[in-house]
Parts: structure tokens; C-alpha cells; sequence
């Protein structure tokens, strides 16, 4: 995974979103899903924010969109950034 992590990083600071410039994001429980967009290794109400603002740069990604597929539809979209709240 820490992989993944360092090729996601580099794809989110390619695409300007500033969602790495924040810190190191986590997958906190291993599922393939960045949740800890800020990286302050939890999840909190500042990745949903997080991921709202950034929704249109990080969608144009489709390596970096799956990672952020938080309601598992196929697509980044509004649902994710419900779907993210819902799990804080």
C-alpha cells in the first residue's frame, strides 16, 4: 500500500488539487480508500470538506478517482463526499 500512496501523492500534486501539500494521505483501514484526506491519520469532518472542494480535479484522475470511490458506484461524485460524511 505504501506504494500506492507515494503514486497517489504524485497524481494529486500533478493535478493541483493541494490535497497531498496537507500532509501524507491514509488509507486508515486498509480498504483501498483514502479517507484521511489531510492527513492527520484520522477521519474527520476536515476530509469531507477536503474531498467536496476537490471533487472536479480529483474526478479527472481515474487512478486517483477509485481511490476516493468512498460509495463504491464506479464514478467520484457528490455521493462519495455523502458517503465519506456518513463514516465520520
Amino acid at each position: 500500500m505504501k506504494h500506492l500512496s507515494i503514486i497517489l501523492a504524485v497524481l494529486l500534486l500533478v493535478s493541483g488539487t493541494g490535497i497531498a501539500s496537507a500532509g501524507n494521505i491514509n488509507d486508515l483501514d486498509g480498504d483501498g480508500l483514502y479517507e484521511d484526506l489531510n492527513g492527520n491519520d484520522r477521519l474527520d469532518f476536515d476530509d469531507v470538506v477536503a474531498l467536496f472542494e476537490n471533487l472536479g480535479a480529483l474526478g479527472g484522475h481515474p487512478l486517483v478517482s477509485i481511490c476516493f470511490d468512498f460509495n463504491r458506484d464506479g464514478r467520484l461524485d457528490f455521493g462519495d463526499v455523502v458517503a465519506l460524511f456518513n463514516a465520520v
